[in-house]
């Protein structure tokens, strides 16, 4: 079995494994039926040196899994606590619609097999699935919660995530604009928002303004690299480009980004073959060198040729730092950026304004 993972390139699934220890019984039998003498004492000495190993991984397993259960349970309790707060004395047989954010993965001691469920929360699976935490808090006989349909999510409803602060504090569980129970467990989004993250903003004003706009932006607030030449047109700006090109720019507007907890991204781009394109940009308080990423996605070629519309969202409760690249991840090709702008789609209440970020910066 050990050689199946060695003509795999090591990429085969660790559950493929599960009948090591039989084929290690066996073998260990048939030494001891047929091998000479010293061979079957060499053997058993062996064997309990590998049964010991065995036993010790297993017990880490079982550790693992019975820590993390105790949190699930505790850390459900504490959550269905605070709805209750929340939610306070209303009828007992109204639905209660919740959604969550992020996600909370529990940190044991002990060694975990990545990609295996052993040792993993119900509040880290799938990114922070709200349908796998109302199945477990339904399970150890908590009040039923009712989940929110993925395509009932909106950009506005982002915001009220992103304003919030992550879990335990005392605001991250708390009713939405029209009573749905939002609960943060982390900054980072999950799977859940993005699509969100990688579409326009529906509900924007159509007219609104950009506060940065690559066409009419200086010479010298931006620059390239991994390209082998660059050119200002009137088509845009032309990339001849590497494999992983990026723009990097200031947009000149200290204010408006630390005013920001949403900047929606759209670019106008003309390229020859398929690739991905990504927004990474700082938060208020990260380093230069430490950038966050917004979600990015692949993109393919119009069919006529012609330009296609990227829009992406970065998110930030503290607001941003004046630091963004625009990258470009594909095949060394022909890339023309036909325009490149910033809008302030959500700004943070007043009394958040001019409060700054405190502990470890948050996306």
């Amino acid at each position: 079995p050990f050689g199946i993972n060695l003509m795999s390139g090591g990429i085969m699934p660790l559950r493929s494994l599960v009948a090591v220890p039989v084929a290690f019984a066996i073998l260990g039998l048939l030494g001891f039926k047929y091998a000479p003498a010293w061979l079957s004492r060499v053997g058993i000495l062996a064997l309990l040196l590998a049964y010991f190993a065995i036993f010790q991984i297993s017990s880490g397993f079982n550790a693992a899994r019975q820590l993390v259960q105790v949190h699930d349970h505790e850390m459900a309790g504490a959550i269905s606590e605070r709805i209750a707060r929340v939610v306070g004395h209303a009828n007992p047989g109204k639905r209660i619609f919740f959604e969550s954010f992020g996600e909370q993965s529990f940190k044991a001691p002990f060694p975990r097999i990545e990609g295996s469920t052993i040792g993993a929360s119900f509040f880290e699976w799938e990114r922070g699935s709200p349908y796998r935490i109302i199945a477990y808090m339904k399970l150890i006989g908590l009040p039923v919660l009712r989940g929110v349909p993925k395509e009932n999510l909106t950009h506005q409803l982002l915001d009220e995530f992103v304003l919030m602060p992550p879990w335990p504090a005392q605001d991250s569980v708390r009713a939405a604009a029209n009573g749905m129970i939002l609960l943060k467990l982390s900054d980072v989004p999950g799977e859940r928002y993005e699509k969100l993250l990688t579409s326009k903003d529906s509900s924007a004003d159509p007219n609104s303004e950009p506060f940065y706009r690559l066409s009419s932006a200086s010479a010298d607030s931006w620059s390239v690299q991994a390209v082998s030449s660059a050119r200002k047109t009137a088509e845009g700006l032309v990339l001849e480009t590497g494999t992983d090109s990026n723009l990097t720019f200031r947009v000149g507007a200290p204010q408006v980004l630390r005013d920001s907890s949403r900047i929606e991204i759209h670019a106008r781009l003309k390229i020859k073959q398929a690739c991905g394109a990504q927004m990474f940009y700082t938060c208020r308080g990260q380093s230069a060198s430490k950038l966050s990423t917004a979600i990015g996605g692949p993109i393919s070629p119009a069919a006529d040729g012609g330009y296609i519309d990227v829009n992406l969202q970065a998110i930030c409760r503290d607001g941003f730092e004046d630091s963004f690249r625009w990258n470009m991840v594909g095949p060394a090709q022909h890339e023309t950026i036909g325009e490149l702008e910033l809008f302030s789609r959500h700004q943070r209440p007043a009394q958040q304004k001019d409060e700054k970020p405190e502990g470890p910066p948050h996306q």
